[in-house]
């Protein structure tokens, strides 16, 4: 993560009580990445910030990558207005995932409870592991 990125594997860890938080108001330019253990073909995923309804994304973008340095056009766009936020788009094989805040916010973090990745006819749960993140499927 951009901001705060102590907190980040709080996103991932099946924990709703815990949460990523940036630290910080919603700015644009904060970011918040996911390097999944090989390359997978994912369709969408979920930002889920029920626990701090108030701290869902403003704004957002998602681009993907293979090698975390060359980054694609952003998948999908949009604006989050409920705590959970789901992001769609083709189905695409990727390794390295980013979601960009593009909005602003006063007064309110951006926070993920817990972050899901979908597949084509599945879903794919995020769990902390030690250094990177792991898939355990539904």
């Amino acid at each position: 993560a951009s901001h705060n990125k102590g907190s980040a594997p709080a996103a991932v860890d099946c924990y709703p009580a815990t949460r990523y938080d940036s630290g910080g108001w919603q700015t644009p330019g904060m970011w918040f990445q996911v390097e999944l253990p090989e390359a997978t073909t994912v369709t969408a995923l979920q930002l889920d910030s029920t626990s701090s309804p108030e701290d869902f994304p403003r704004g957002y973008k998602v681009e993907l990558s293979m090698d975390a340095k060359s980054w694609s056009q952003p998948i999908a766009t949009g604006k989050g207005d409920l705590p959970v936020t789901i992001l769609s788009f083709a189905p695409t094989k990727t390794k390295f995932i980013r979601i960009t805040q593009t909005g602003t916010a006063a007064n309110r973090y951006w926070s993920i409870h817990e972050l899901a990745l979908y597949q084509p006819g599945k879903t794919l749960l995020l769990t902390k592991a030690a250094k990177k993140v792991t898939p355990s499927y539904e």
